[in-house]
């Protein structure tokens, strides 16, 4: 149980939503002993270890989430818990936690960056990693323009504005060259 109320604390702490004190950590702990079937578990602030504090009767299942509520209710009325936040919200905190997810092999090789052993056709299985499509004449000349926009923006950036002047001079006859289609590439075969 102590593993089950570390772990739940550690994930409530992480999303850092709800400030957790020491009667949520004994409310959560009794939800978690009743659950467990040990109705005779009491949630002392040293509820860790076994003594004769903790061998009188504890609260039964049914009961637990009333005493629950009323903890949340005294969080509430000294201004512990941040507003939005529902007793429903941290009942289910544990069971909506987002805990793991699973990585695809193209995921973990882009986490880990370039691995040894990995060939060019086990990259090119990964559909992710397909290669774009070929930009048309408008979105190179609207990248252009956006560089130049950014280019302006600064001082001192001469040199790249002339190196994009460069660039599109270059560019532009592949922008504008089209050939014109026949008729006869619209119907059937050639």
């Amino acid at each position: 149980m102590e593993e089950a109320l570390f772990a739940w604390f550690m994930d409530l702490r992480a999303k850092n939503s709800i400030p957790v004190s020491g009667d949520l950590l004994q409310q959560k702990a009794r939800s978690f002993a009743c659950l467990l079937g040990d109705n005779e578990f009491k949630a002392s602030p040293g509820f860790g270890t076994l003594g004769p504090e903790t061998a009188e009767a504890g609260p039964d299942c049914a009961s637990a989430v009333h005493e629950d509520e009323d903890a949340w209710e005294h969080l509430r009325s000294v201004d512990e818990v941040p507003t939005g936040i529902s007793f429903s919200d941290y009942v289910n905190a544990d069971a909506n936690a987002v805990t793991t997810e699973v990585l695809t092999d193209a995921d973990m090789l882009r986490l880990v960056g370039s691995v040894e052993g990995v060939t060019a056709e086990d990259a090119a299985d990964d559909p992710a990693g397909a290669e774009a499509p070929v930009p048309t004449p408008g979105q190179v000349m609207d990248a252009l323009d956006l560089l130049r926009h950014f280019a302006g923006a600064h001082e001192g950036t001469e040199d790249e504005l002339d190196a994009l002047q460069t660039y599109e001079k270059s560019v532009r006859p592949l922008l504008t060259k089209r050939t014109q289609a026949k008729i006869t590439d619209f119907f059937g075969g050639k």
